[in-house]
């Protein structure tokens, strides 16, 4: 009899440790008896160490996207993931290992962490982590995107390197009550601040700091916690975009220089054609840039081009008029015998030119002039450009 007492024991015993399903309902037992045990005396308004010693809160910030918005709007978008580290020890439960939940703000206590200046800020309820650790530390992990705007200098503008900053601080409490630390730990190789490797449309991240400090308000003083990462544009893609068309453009408009002056609807064409295309390229240049209150280098790149195109233009009214002077000094040299012979001449003048062969020899040295010192002077120009930059 006892023998079969025992058998039916070992048995029973060897069903509940062999069934997953008996395991399972006992764990979701013990967590929700942990759970209902801690809400029962919690309190969520007071702060962990009400009237002692302020909360830790270590935090880590992992961004998953940048981007920066439109130049005009000077400013940029992050996607990231905010981990909070704390310690309360109302949260202090029997369960055997860490409890993970997904909904935390409703029932215990969180940081109120808020971000300055910023234009928006929103939170994704469904990616939230939380871990609840025996010994009552908190581990609090949840998604954001925020739109910040940035004060930049775009002096340089497109080539300029812009400072963008990213600030944390509570809302409610001051240092007596919080305090704020970046979670770095050497030894495991975490860092406060990871960016991972981003690819920025047209743009690049070229350095990431992070530092801590405070402010002093009128009702007391608040941690602040910043990131600051240095944004440097793409040369390649705006010099493909602004500066090329430019150049090509300014590149048409010395083609009058190898067109006879005798030309004049081809060559007047070419230069109002290219002063027009070049003068909507700055349009559309401008209507996407910044608004400033000084110059920007492209402004002045877009100046001297469209100096080029009219010098070019004034050029070829310099040929004409050199033709036309040379014409009527030979004219004058030689009076017609007869009134009706001078009124065909004028007429004759007048039409079609016919210029001395002295008035062509000036024109066309100013021609082959202007095909050598045009490019030349456009050149030492863009070099002294690639220079600065």
């Amino acid at each position: 009899m006892a023998s079969s007492f025992a058998c039916a024991i070992f048995v029973w015993v060897f069903f509940c440790v062999s069934n997953p399903a008996v395991n399972a309902n006992e764990d979701y037992e013990k967590a929700s008896d942990a759970l209902q045990l801690i809400l029962m005396k919690y309190d969520r308004r007071l702060r962990p160490g009400f009237g002692s010693e302020p909360v830790e809160i270590s935090v880590n910030v992992n961004v998953d996207f940048i981007e920066m918005l439109p130049d005009h709007e000077m400013g940029y978008k992050v996607q990231m993931t905010l981990q909070r580290m704390w310690k309360d020890s109302r949260l202090a439960h029997n369960y055997s290992s860490d409890l993970v939940l997904g909904d935390f703000e409703d029932d215990f206590w969180v940081p109120d962490l808020y971000f300055p200046e910023a234009e928006s800020v929103r939170q994704d309820k469904k990616a939230v982590l939380v871990r609840l650790s025996p010994d009552g530390n908190v581990f609090y992990s949840s998604q954001f995107d925020v739109v910040r705007r940035c004060a930049m200098d775009l002096r340089g503008f497109p080539f300029d390197v812009q400072t963008c900053h990213l600030i944390l601080e509570s809302f409610t409490y001051t240092t007596s009550d919080l305090r704020l630390k970046w979670n770095e730990d050497e030894e495991r190789n975490v860092h406060p601040v990871y960016f991972g490797n981003l690819v920025l449309p047209r743009s690049r991240i070229t350095d990431v700091s992070w530092i801590k400090y405070s402010l002093i308000f009128a009702v007391g003083e608040y941690d602040n916690l910043e990131v600051t990462f240095v944004i440097a544009r793409d040369p390649l893609s705006y010099t493909w975009a602004y500066f090329v068309p430019a150049v090509l453009v300014v590149f048409l408009s010395w083609t009058n220089f190898w067109i006879k002056p005798e030309c004049i609807g081809t060559r007047v064409g070419i230069a109002l054609s290219s002063c027009l295309s070049l003068l909507a390229l700055y349009c559309f240049v401008v209507f996407q840039c910044p608004k400033t209150s000084y110059l920007k280098l492209i402004d002045v790149f877009y100046v001297i081009c469209l100096l080029f195109v009219f010098l070019a233009l004034a050029e070829f009214i310099l040929v004409i008029l050199i033709r036309r002077n040379k014409n009527k000094c030979s004219s004058l040299s030689n009076p017609p015998a007869e009134e009706e012979k001078l009124d065909e001449d004028l007429q004759v003048e007048t039409s079609v030119p016919e210029p001395s062969s002295r008035a062509s020899k000036w024109a066309q040295i100013l021609d082959l002039m202007s095909r050598a010192l045009f490019p030349l002077g456009f050149f030492f120009i863009l070099l002294f450009f690639i220079l600065a930059i």
